[in-house]
């Protein structure tokens, strides 16, 4: 068992986070995801694009390598018991606190956005118009605690059974059985998963449980547990960052030209009503095994840079990371308030994203500092807030 604190996970799974905030606050400007946002604002972004769908190809992957590590520490600390119970309180308490407040604040911003906006955002148009069927119930943004928790729960069942035990002693897998598992079959074993889905893979939000995300999350879910009961593996990503980096950045290259640019609202009807249209054959295939390699590279080199820049603490890191579950929680209620004022507006958008960005950081942050860090509810999200600890870690790099 490892006491210490692996600060380069909690710095980057709350970068994880804040990624997301940018990523939502971004598509008000999408062309791609124009007419499907919510608040799309009528002013839209060429170059916003390739940035967003970048952060897109790894940010959650990203987030739930860090979930399977964080996972197989808990059992390894805790027990399977405690576990369970910690991810009781940290993820289905909040989950079944705030989706019902999530759709109270979505309910307001159409009534809002429909009665009060001149220039309503295409997709709100759709439902204003009666255009659109309103009986599948979603997660919203909360599907990543939904997820999650399913995800817990099936590695703790194979925990109990044994089959990681099993698996250890009956194929006596070596170090570079382990690279192998990591670096070429991970980025293989997604790509069924992601073939089911259009491109961008989208978001697991419908209550139903969505099978192909166990087959894409939930295999990276594993591969973090992977990592955290072989240490070893950040030093052999180490020695393949390069090659992980630049055929991260070729496949994302290759994959963003083989993406739509726009999406019609005639399409979005057809999707919303009859589900995607995926498509089949080998452009299909192409196109996923290019999103699966930058997918998983991305997030794999992403390790190796935050253990290289992350693996220290601060105050000041520490509370931006304790403060990453909140923010994550109650920013898009926030960004759907604070963008669908801004849509009317004849302000730049530079202008717009700059203050979208500086007000829901700052209603973030300010509400957790005040609302959540010293009451009992940051206790529940964050778990004891313990003191510092200047040294974390069982691996080292080899120097540059």
């Amino acid at each position: 068992m490892d006491n210490s604190r692996y600060h380069y996970m909690d710095n980057l799974r709350a970068l994880a986070m804040f990624a997301g905030v940018i990523f939502h606050l971004g598509l008000a400007y999408s062309p791609l995801m124009h007419n499907l946002w919510l608040v799309a604002d009528p002013v839209k972004a060429s170059w916003i694009d390739p940035f967003l769908f970048w952060l897109h190809t790894f940010r959650m992957p990203l987030f739930f390598l860090i979930a399977g590590f964080f996972a197989a520490l808990l059992i390894d600390k805790k027990g399977l018991s405690g576990f369970l119970k910690n991810r009781a309180v940290r993820l289905a308490l909040p989950f079944v606190l705030f989706l019902p407040l999530v759709y109270v604040c979505f309910f307001y911003v159409f009534k809002i956005g429909i009665n009060d906006i001149e220039n309503i955002p295409p997709f709100m148009q759709l439902a204003k118009t009666g255009q659109l069927p309103n009986d599948k119930a979603t997660t919203a943004h909360l599907w990543f605690i939904y997820n999650l928790l399913m995800f817990c729960a099936g590695y703790a069942l194979l925990v109990r059974l044994g089959v990681f035990t099993w698996l250890n002693k009956t194929l006596d897998l070596t170090e570079t059985s382990y690279q192998i598992i990591l670096i070429v079959l991970l980025p293989l074993a997604v790509i069924p998963a992601l073939y089911s889905q259009i491109a961008p893979f989208p978001a697991p939000e419908f209550i139903q449980p969505e099978l192909w995300s166990f087959g894409f999350y939930g295999l990276i879910f594993l591969a973090g547990a992977l990592i955290y009961q072989n240490p070893q593996l950040i030093n052999t990503l180490y020695h393949w960052r390069w090659y992980l980096l630049l055929t991260a950045v070729a496949a994302y290259s290759l994959f963003y030209l083989r993406i739509p640019s726009h999406i019609s609202l005639a399409e979005i009807r057809e999707m919303v009503i009859n589900g995607p249209d995926i498509p089949t054959g080998k452009e299909q295939l192409i196109t996923v095994t290019l999103q699966a390699f930058a997918s998983i590279y991305f997030t794999l080199y992403s390790l190796v840079f935050g253990y290289q820049l992350l693996n220290k603490q601060s105050e000041w890191s520490r509370y931006l990371a304790d403060s990453s579950y909140w923010v994550y929680i109650i920013h898009v209620p926030l960004l759907a308030f604070i963008q669908l004022y801004l849509i009317d507006s004849n302000a730049p958008i530079a202008v717009k994203f700059l203050i979208a960005l500086v007000s829901v950081f700052g209603l973030s942050l300010i509400s957790y500092s005040l609302l959540i860090r010293p009451t009992w509810f940051g206790r529940m999200l964050n778990g004891k807030r313990q003191p510092p600890i200047v040294e974390s870690t069982n691996t080292n790099l080899p120097a540059n």
